[in-house]
């Protein structure tokens, strides 16, 4: 799943990935999921503001489901945007 919108400047763009395939190396034993996965950048350019941010629940844990992921994605750039522009 992925979703790509504007908010002039900036482009938001969210995208789900299951979390086997997200992470390289776990740091701890996690049960497997989605992370939703942030990137911003500028409307006119591909290159983020931001680095990447790949997110999980509020305990750090995957999501359990894509629409999760994606809800908590959206939110988290919109946020991240609210406060970039503050």
């Amino acid at each position: 799943m992925q979703t790509v919108w504007a908010r002039e400047p900036y482009a938001l763009n969210v995208h789900v990935q299951d979390f086997e395939g997200a992470v390289i190396k776990r740091t701890r034993p996690i049960t497997a999921g989605f992370v939703a996965v942030v990137s911003i950048s500028l409307y006119s350019s591909t290159t983020p503001v931001f680095p990447p941010l790949m997110l999980g629940d509020d305990s750090g844990n995957a999501f359990d489901n894509e629409s999760a992921a994606l809800s908590a994605g959206v939110d988290a750039a919109n946020r991240m945007l609210d406060d970039l522009l503050a």
